[in-house]
């Protein structure tokens, strides 16, 4: 059969079918250059305006043409290389309580609906138009061009991949789509999988490469592991292998190159501990029907989501004891309910101690009754990027916890929002080795990270509000702690002799 090739003029995209031998990298400037470390998503503004210009009707014309011509099967693809993938993928399937969500059937998004919106790419089938193509679908369409433009068949290959998967894939969403077309779906699928693996594996611009990571960790842009493998596998045999491109990563598998990535940009720990915990990712087999979010949460709660009988109800904060001054706790707004907990400097007049761990872990938080210490992992200032994958990962929680209450990031992030309820707490757990660092450079730095804190647990208000067992049990200690008569009289001194010296 003769080679069929990607011609990418200067108004559509097309796909040659009659024959036509032309390298058609050589026509068209944006399908040139060298691989190495180039940024595969058009060269410049002026690539990306050529790019935004096709016409939608005819590209969709030219991608359906892509699916049904019947040349592109007369050769079958040889499945010796995938069959593992698919093999494990059946036997990892996701049960029907872990299917892809909408977060707005969550009801999340109405306390922080930016963090849950793409900025540059929206991936799967939740968010895309079956008709409708548009800017950043074009772009995604660029990449596909550049890396399969002198292998077209090959990506013929991998759409028919897609398209022989797409009743599992289907299966792992909470909607039909009804709308879609069977082709245009595992289209999509694999255009999408092209763009993930382009984006995380390829050098690009660093914020570029942000953008797109960022958009990777959404909840409603998942997409199943397999199609990311399936691409990988395309992306070697069009291109050779992808590690080839960056020889400093050639010891690391690409898909397991974007997972320790993702965790290295978003993880609330610091990257040591990241890097020690991601160890364990490299060994594991990340080709099954999982979400990339999935792989992330398993490696930060190491794997912990097992048995329903390894979560405790919500045993609620009570407030500390009436007699204290309420100097003590000037600028903290209580909250009643759930997420009562005494902020961390409150806790510090009752002579609590905390003590940072280096465990990138949310379920690593103790309590040494004898040492009077709160024992919790070593974290990162906070920041946008690490908001919003938090929320994500809350987000993805609810999906596959389903009835159960065992719901370990969850409880983490709810009970650091009520540590850090002002400046004067941040500081403590800043001083104590907890928050591991700070921009010094912004004099509004500890009001900055306890407001980002506060945001996060607003959006946890709307979710049923539960604790692990680990965590119910270690705040029944700090409980007991501070209600010892001793603390007590401690911080009712230390708030006397404070308001005191306050009104010499």
């Amino acid at each position: 059969m003769e080679k069929n090739v990607f011609v990418f003029q200067s108004t559509t995209m097309e796909t040659e079918l009659n024959g036509d031998t032309r390298d058609a990298s050589h026509d068209d400037p944006r399908c040139t250059g060298n691989h190495n470390g180039e940024d595969i998503y058009g060269e410049g503004e002026e690539g990306c305006q050529q790019i935004i210009q096709l016409e939608q009707s005819r590209w969709t014309s030219e991608a359906h043409k892509l699916m049904q011509h019947p040349q592109i099967y007369s050769s079958p693809p040889s499945w010796s290389s995938w069959s593992h993938f698919y093999l494990s993928g059946v036997k990892n399937a996701l049960p029907r309580s872990e299917l892809f969500k909408r977060v707005d059937q969550l009801h999340l998004r109405d306390k922080n609906g930016d963090a849950y919106t793409h900025k540059m790419f929206s991936l799967g089938p939740f968010n895309a138009k079956p008709v409708d193509v548009s800017e950043q679908d074009r772009l995604k369409l660029s990449a596909v061009c550049k890396l399969f433009g002198d292998s077209p068949e090959v990506f013929q290959q991998l759409v028919q991949a897609m398209k022989k998967r797409l009743p599992l894939f289907k299966s792992l969403y909470n909607e039909d789509f009804s709308q879609w077309e069977g082709g245009t779906l595992a289209l999509l699928f694999a255009v999408d999988a092209v763009c993930i693996v382009a984006g995380l594996v390829w050098k690009v611009d660093a914020f570029q490469h942000r953008s797109i990571a960022s958009d990777v960790i959404l909840v409603e842009n998942q997409i199943p592991v397999l199609a990311i493998s399936y691409a990988i596998q395309s992306i070697n045999t069009a291109q050779g292998n992808i590690a080839e491109l960056q020889p400093r990563l050639c010891h690391i598998e690409p898909l397991q190159l974007i997972v320790v990535s993702l965790l290295k940009m978003f993880s609330p720990f610091p990257h040591k501990q990241v890097q020690q915990e991601s160890a364990d990712v490299l060994k594991k087999d990340l080709s099954d029907y999982r979400p990339l979010l999935g792989f992330l949460y398993d490696t930060l709660t190491r794997g912990s989501f097992s048995s329903s009988d390894e979560y405790y109800e919500c045993s609620y904060f009570d407030k500390l004891q009436n007699d204290i001054n309420a100097e003590e706790d000037r600028g903290y707004k209580k909250k009643e309910g759930p997420y009562s907990m005494p902020g961390a400097c409150s806790l510090e007049k009752h002579r609590l101690k905390f003590e940072g761990l280096q465990e990138a872990d949310f379920t690593r938080i103790h309590f040494v009754d004898a040492a009077g210490t709160l024992k919790l992992p070593e974290i990162h200032e906070m920041n946008e990027c690490r908001q919003r994958f938090l929320l994500n990962l809350v987000a993805y929680e609810q999906n596959i916890a389903g009835s159960s209450n065992y719901k370990p990031v969850t409880s983490y992030v709810g009970m650091m929002g009520a540590l850090m309820k002002g400046e004067k707490d941040v500081e403590v757990l800043l001083r104590s080795g907890v928050l591991v660092e700070l921009n010094g450079q912004n004099i509004n730095a500890k009001k900055v990270q306890a407001e980002l804190w506060q945001k996060i647990v607003s959006s946890l208000e709307l979710l049923p509000h539960t604790r692990t067992k680990a965590d119910a049990k270690v705040e029944e200690g700090v409980r007991d702690f501070t209600d010892r008569k001793l603390n007590k009289a401690r911080a009712f001194i230390f708030s006397y002799g404070h308001s005191f010296c306050n009104s010499c």
